[in-house]
């Protein structure tokens, strides 16, 4: 809602940032004048304010052998002590940061393109890179990682535990990879709890032997969600009189799973990847597209990379983070997408280093993202000490959609341009640009002062949605320029904490 300050002059409320919104056409019923088309490198707050993201560091400064990619990443919480496990295609280590035990037991012969898939099941940690056979370790530093032993099978693409047993989906079996098929070991009857070494031979099932294969699975808090390339088969493992038996629910067909290592389970959501966008799958069973409004920016990665792709958790910004690798690019990731489950809003990051895997981290009770990289670097990242990437500045972005301010089809004059900010130790400046009418005509360019910025204790929001400010939070852009729309931008690489804008004009009668 606008308010009249003077004659014919108008001030617009204050327009807060959003997640982007399609840019497909305008106006958008979806798109408000408060939505991004563009984002980079930021965090939105639940107030709506754009942080330019936090950059990482070194997480051990001891870096691996050159030749080994970071294929896994994993915090286990064994009753022993917490481990911090790292899996490159041919060696296991715990790694707490400063020192690093080589746990390579069995010998491993993944390439730099072989994720692993984790697994955690009676104070036993369990993965898969998909090739070698499955490996497990008891969190002892005077033991490695071993075989899994017992099995009618070898190797297989997904491990997850369910109901207090270990599935394996899609294992190889005397040489032959059977696609379709799951299988989950036993329960010691002694002890009455999972025995991960054995496996009866009943104890399988074909998801549709004669469909396309499993790409992997996922336990959503009592249901087992398997996923195959066109769609997601649900069932449940049961105890009937003294067998155990997977019972299929409905499927749900349509969409077309790609990516295992995106696939994350949550009491309010399962979220992975398809070859036409991330998606969710709710307790309902219901299907839900998350990257609708960021197409244009999905078209736009490698999508003979998109299997590769891999998610992990933020979760004190309550996001989904994916590492997605963008066109031109043969290896790792350069881009990451960002989903934020509480608001919906969506966007891209762009790392400075060429990432390989991504995971949630707790060190010293405080949650940090841990990266491995294509040069063989552990990173620690997510922490406001760390402004730069390793040392490497970043460009943040924000581009607002086209404002019509409350005047749809009417020309303005536009006269100033208030951009509201807090401060952020080490911001300077950002470069604004202001478009009118979408291109069509010139743009206008100013330098944001930011160096001088304080939050006021006095700053408030009144019930109207405008700011009333009480120090020096804001930069004002004399415009002088008509427009019937107005779409600006900032972008800089020095940190810094937007708000929004606001706009004062005079709109044609």
């Amino acid at each position: 809602m606008a308010v009249n300050v003077s004659p014919n002059v108008v001030t617009s409320p204050v327009f807060q940032i959003r997640g982007q919104k399609s840019r497909w056409k305008y106006p958008d019923q979806r798109q408000t004048a408060e939505n991004c088309e563009q984002l980079t490198n930021v965090n939105l707050s639940e107030f709506g304010v754009a942080d330019s993201r936090y950059g990482y560091t070194a997480y051990n400064t001891t870096t691996l052998p050159s030749s080994e990619h970071v294929m896994g990443l994993k915090q286990f919480g064994f009753r022993s002590a917490t481990r911090n496990v790292v899996v490159t295609p041919d060696a296991c280590y715990s790694d707490d940061g400063t020192t690093r035990t080589v746990l390579t037991g069995s010998t491993l012969t993944g390439s730099n393109e072989d994720r692993c898939r984790f697994a955690f099941i009676d104070d036993t940690a369990v993965f898969t890179n998909g090739v070698d056979q499955v490996q497990i370790w008891d969190g002892n530093l005077a033991t490695n990682f071993a075989n899994l032993t017992g099995m009618p099978w070898t190797t297989c693409e997904d491990v997850f535990s369910h109901k207090g047993l270990l599935i394996a989906l899609a294992p190889t079996e005397s040489g032959t990879k059977h696609r379709t098929r799951l299988r989950w070991s036993d329960i010691n009857t002694r002890t009455f709890v999972s025995d991960i070494t054995s496996w009866p031979e009943n104890n399988r099932y074909e998801i549709y032997d004669d469909g396309p294969p499993i790409i992997g699975g996922v336990d959503n808090f009592g249901r087992a969600l398997i996923f195959k390339e066109d769609g997601l088969y649900p069932g449940a493992i049961t105890y009937n009189v003294g067998f155990i038996e997977f019972r299929p629910l409905e499927p749900i067909r349509g969409f077309e799973p790609i990516a295992k290592h995106t696939l994350i389970a949550r009491p309010e959501f399962v979220f992975g990847v398809a070859r036409e966008g991330a998606f969710v799958i709710r307790p309902d069973m219901s299907y839900e597209s998350v990257t609708l409004d960021v197409q244009d920016e999905w078209n736009s990665l490698n999508p003979a990379r998109l299997q590769y792709a891999q998610s992990f958790i933020r979760e004190k910004d309550h996001q989904v983070r994916t590492l997605l690798t963008g066109t031109g690019i043969s290896t790792g990731y350069d881009r990451v997408l960002v989903w934020d489950w509480e608001t919906g809003d969506v966007w891209f990051d762009e790392p400075s280093d060429r990432l390989t895997y991504g995971e949630r981290i707790v060190i010293s009770d405080i949650e940090q993202d841990w990266l491995g990289t294509t040069n063989g670097k552990l990173m620690k990242g997510n922490i406001s000490s760390y402004s730069n990437d390793n040392g490497t500045s970043f460009p943040w972005k924000v581009k607002m959609a086209p404002n019509d301010l409350g005047y749809p089809g009417r020309s303005k004059h536009i006269i100033r341009l208030r951009t509201l900010f807090r401060s952020r130790t080490g911001q300077s400046s950002a470069a604004l640009t202001v478009s009118r009418n979408q291109g069509k005509l010139s743009s206008r360019t100013h330098t944001v002062d930011l160096g001088q910025a304080t939050w006021d204790v006095d700053d408030t929001w009144d019930t109207t949605g405008n700011w009333n400010s009480g120090g020096n939070d804001e930069d004002v852009f004399f415009v002088n320029r008509h427009a019937e729309l107005i779409s600006p931008e900032w972008t800089a690489n020095t940190p810094t904490s937007l708000v929004g804008y606001q706009v004062e004009f005079i709109p044609a009668e």
